[in-house]
């Protein structure tokens, strides 16, 4: 959320819930990754509180590793979430 450790918590734990509601609610197996969604934001907000704290407890290892998860996570989710790019031809005028 990048305001504080409390927003991020609360972000992370309302989309962790949502998350988990839509991941039962699922009725196929290819409904899972859709429904996955709010579950995976919801940790990431989580790990994003974490790395809060870390600045106001001076926790120096648990930031670079926090650091490291965000990264990772947020980079996966961004290749789960954008579908891959198209080719086209190109068209002469």
């Amino acid at each position: 959320m990048c305001f504080s450790a409390t927003a991020s918590f609360v972000a992370g734990t309302s989309l962790s819930a949502i998350g988990v509601a839509t991941i039962r609610k699922a009725e196929r197996r290819s409904e899972l990754p859709f429904a996955m969604i709010p579950l995976l934001f919801g940790i990431q907000q989580l790990v994003e509180g974490i790395i809060w704290l870390t600045f106001r407890y001076d926790a120096p290892v648990l930031k670079q590793t926090m650091t490291y998860v965000y990264s990772v996570r947020a980079a996966s989710q961004s290749s789960y979430v954008t579908p891959p790019p198209v080719a086209r031809p190109i068209e002469a005028f």
